[in-house]
This record gives C-alpha cells, structure tokens and sequence, in this order.
C-alpha cells in the first residue's frame, strides 16, 4: 500500500474513484494499482484485499491520508535538520486555486553543509483573510509547528507585483519589526518584468494597438476584408520597425530573466548581471542605431514593404493640423522612438533596481569573485558585518579584519580557485577544500550573502504544481491533504532518499492502529 502511495504521489495522481464499489469497472487510481501490484507480487498478495482481516483493509480513505501526511512529515524533517540552526530566508507569494481559495506558499532558502544555495517548499497555507497581520500569523503558526525561529531569519522575499502587494508590503514591515535584519529583497525577476511593461505600455502603443485589434478582429477572419485590413496595418514600416526594436530589446533581457529565475542564483551575480545589462542598453544607445535601421530595411525589402525615406518629412503631434509638427523621418525612428524607448528602459531599471543601491547589497558587492575578486575591499566587509549584530559580534568585528586580509591573500594563491567567477559556486569548493573552517567568519559572511532571495521563481512553481495537484475533478480537496501532496510531489528528490521504514514508522506512531505494523522484508520502489 505503501508503494502504491509512493507512485501517486510522486506523479500527481489522485487516489479515489468515482465508484469504488467490489464491481465497478474503475475503482480508482490507488485501489485499481492495488489490484494491480498484488496480482504481480505474491508476499503483497497475501495481506492485501480478500486476504486481509475483513476490519482491518488498510484502504480506506483516512488510511490513504496518512500514509500521506507520513511521506509529507518526513520530508519537511529532512528540510528542517538540513537547515539545522543555519540562517535562512523567507519566499511567500498567493494565489488562488480552482476552488478559488487564497493559498499562501512558503519556500525557505539556505546555504546546506556542502555550501550549497537550496530552495526548498515548505507548506501552502489556506488564508482566509490576506491582510498583512493574518499573513503574519499563518507564517508564526508555521514556523511554531515546525520548530523554526524567526530570528534566524535573514531575508524575506515577495512578489511585488501580485494583486497582494500591500499586504507583503505589511508583512514585511511586521517582520522587521520583530527581526530587523531579515532583510527586503523586492523579486528581481518581476522588476524585469515591470520594467518590459511599463516601456511597451508608455512607448509602443502603436504596435500594441495593431496587435489588440488582430486579437479583437480574430474571430472574423472569415471575412476576406477583415484579414486584408489586418494584413496592410502590419505591412507598415513603423510597425515592422516597433517590433524589431521590442524583439532587440526583449533579446537583451531575456538571458537575466532566465538566470533571474534559477533557484541556486545569488544576490551578487544578480547584480552584476543586472549592471551589465544596463551597460548594455547604454552602447545600444550609442551605437545601436545602425544596427536595427539595417535590420527593419533589409526586412521590409525582403517582404516587399515600402521602406521610409529617412530624409523625407512626416507630422507627429495631435489631431488638430495647428498643433502637429513637421519632422524628418529620421528624426521620427531615431529620437522620438529609438532614443525615446532605450531611454525609458535605462530609466525603468534604475528606478525599479533600488535595492542595487543601498549600503548593504554595495557592501555585499565586494564578495564578486570574478576577476581574483577584484572588487573586494575590507572594510566595506567589515562594515557588513556591523549590519548584522545578532551573527556577528562585537570581537568578530575586530577579528575578521585580519581574517578577511589572510583569506584574500590565501585564495589568490590557490590554484583551485582560479577561474571562479559566482560566489555559489565558490563557496562550494571552499567547503571542499575546509577552508570554511580555518576562516569561519568570512565563510559566515557568504552565507549570510547567499541565503539573501533573488527571485520568487520558486514559489511560483508552487502553484504550477497546485493546478496539477488541486483539479476540477480534484476540487473538493482539503487543505491539508493538498499541502501533503504538494510537499511530496514538489520535493521528490528528497522523497526519493526517504526509506520506506522511516514512513511506517511514523505512520504508526500517528494514531493507535488495529494492529502493529511488522519491519519490512523487502525493499522499497520507487
């Protein structure tokens, strides 16, 4: 039964059937595969079904249950000692789901014994009520269950851009106040986003305009009018050229949105990355004009689009011919569009990246590894360890100065290190190499860097796999049987290491049962 379990679980299928009567044709998924298993298995076949005490079929639904939240209590533990007393960072992102009930995931981050950034999936928490003190509660009333402290919190990360905004905006508030250093990170994956909104929204209406109206005008393309109407709007220079500099634009951003949304990402390759896109749309500025001109010319000639003469006047403006403005074409594309546009996104992403900014992610800064650590300066370290009192004290701030000046000088000279260029990746050999322990502070400093969130990606996965576990056929679901679920079907590779005696055990030990369960005779499938 157990096995039978493990299979479910671990492909998102449901248990019961519409019918789970002796003679129906289609009992279910975990009494059909029951059936199944035990006709090719004779030791299971002998305690299963007509073989097993008529009071005692260990196939009832509440049975199934348990078996469940035993495999889901058993990861979770792994992810708890796996964190142990180490700081770690809090993800929390909401949405609905298909019972249009407002579920709250909880991812925790943290750097693991081998130096490893791991995201792991803790619980999804129905939420009656999404303000910010409600949130605050489910969150207390899980770290209590789980034996976890909020003090040991170092980063807390949310969606900005949900429908929840203000109340993670409390939230957050609510949690500084009771640990001042669990520091803010604004998901940087979805301030790349809102930057790519907000200049297609303030600067190529033009083309969204086109396209809204294909998408309205879609349903009548039976009408042979409609579709030629549809196909002269885009045989249209302006256009071709708006979607060939949104698709530049979109090319440009698109590696930092990948890499953004990683789960072993980390704040300090982050930030170099989101510099170095910004270095880049400053020489696409520059130097880029040419470039996509060259582009849009050889396209509309290859598709036989008339191509505009840069040198021939146009009128831009209002509607009134009093308050419109006669241009050359060139300065149309060039300044009132490409300039226009580049500008707004060089703009957009040095007001959204605010967090680039402050003191504590330009002293983290200096922890880049690229280049023989180039960038690395001492006493902005030092000060880092200043803003984090509760791990750092006041003899370690006086210690790690000299500790700080023999790791450098040790790492440059140690041909293992060389070529590193992210900090995950460094930390790692330093735990290969024990160098965590001959300078125990600086290793504490890249901890406290690396378990800071980048990304919400990992809670949004969350409820991808919430629609495959709670479906329309599946809506009646409970909470807890649908976090127990979505605990195991999310962490399998924990699932995978967990040994079958393990869940019996704690099965067991859940509720008094008919019967002790006997120590497994054979092994485990998974």
């Amino acid at each position: 039964m157990l096995d039978v379990t493990r299979f479910l679980l671990k492909q998102g299928l449901s248990f019961r059937g519409h019918d789970e009567s002796s003679n129906s044709l289609n009992r279910g998924n975990f009494l059909e595969l029951l059936q199944w298993y035990s006709q090719r298995n004779e030791e299971v076949s002998k305690v299963v079904n007509q073989n097993a005490p008529g009071n005692n079929q260990m196939i009832s639904p509440t049975i199934q249950k348990d078996l469940t939240r035993a495999c889901a209590s058993e990861i979770t533990l792994s992810i708890i000692e796996d964190i142990g007393n180490n700081v770690f960072s809090l993800m929390v992102d909401e949405s609905r789901d298909i019972s249009v009930k407002e579920q709250m995931g909880v991812v925790l981050r943290y750097v693991n014994k081998r130096g490893q950034v791991i995201e792991r999936f803790l619980a999804i928490v129905h939420v009656s009520d999404t303000s910010s003190r409600s949130l605050k509660d489910a969150i207390d009333a899980l770290f209590a269950k789980h034996g976890l402290s909020l003090s040991r919190l170092r980063g807390q990360g949310y969606d900005g851009a949900s429908n929840m905004r203000g109340e993670f905006n409390g939230l957050k508030s609510l949690i500084l106040q009771e640990n001042p250093f669990a520091s803010y990170i604004h998901c940087f994956s979805h301030q790349l986003q809102l930057v790519i909104i907000a200049v297609a929204k303030s600067n190529l209406n033009a083309m969204i305009q086109v396209l809204e109206n294909i998408c309205d005008d879609s349903s009548s393309f039976d009408s042979r009018g409609v579709a030629k109407s549809l196909i002269q709007k885009m045989e249209n220079y302006e256009f071709v050229f708006m979607l060939h500099l949104m698709k530049m634009i979109l090319g440009m951003t698109n590696e930092l949105s990948l890499v953004l949304q990683q789960k072993d990402q980390n704040i300090v390759q982050a930030i170099s990355l989101i510099e170095s896109v910004k270095d880049q749309f400053q020489i696409f500025r520059e130097d880029g004009w040419h470039t996509i001109i060259d582009k849009v010319n050889t396209f509309c000639e290859l598709n036989e689009i008339p191509v505009s003469e840069m040198k021939d006047n146009c009128m831009i403006g209002g509607r009134s011919r009093r308050r419109r403005q006669v241009i050359t074409n060139l300065h149309y594309y060039r300044v009132e569009i490409f300039y226009q546009v580049v500008d707004s996104v060089i703009q957009e992403m040095n007001t959204r990246f605010t967090e680039v900014g402050t003191e504590l992610l330009s002293c983290i800064a200096c922890l880049h590894p690229r280049n023989s650590f180039s960038e690395f300066n001492v006493q902005k370290l030092v000060r880092l360890c200043d803003l984090y009192p509760e791990d750092f004290s006041t003899n370690d701030c006086i210690v790690i100065e000299q500790q700080l000046q023999n790791f450098i000088h040790n790492i440059r000279h140690d041909p293992i290190f060389f070529g590193i260029e992210d900090l995950g990746s460094f930390a790692q050999k330093i735990v290969e190499t024990q160098k965590n322990q001959a300078y125990p502070l600086v290793y504490r400093l890249i901890e406290m860097t690396l378990v800071l969130p980048v990304a919400t990606a990992s809670v949004e996965r969350v409820f991808s796999a919430m629609k495959t576990i709670k479906t329309d056929l599946r809506n009646r679901m409970g909470d807890e049987w649908m976090n127990d679920s979505l605990v195991v079907y999310i962490e399998k590779d924990i699932f995978s290491t967990i040994e079958n005696e393990q869940i019996l055990q704690r099965f067991q030990k859940m509720k008094s049962r008919r019967m002790q369960l006997p120590p497994l005779s054979y092994p485990m499938i998974t």
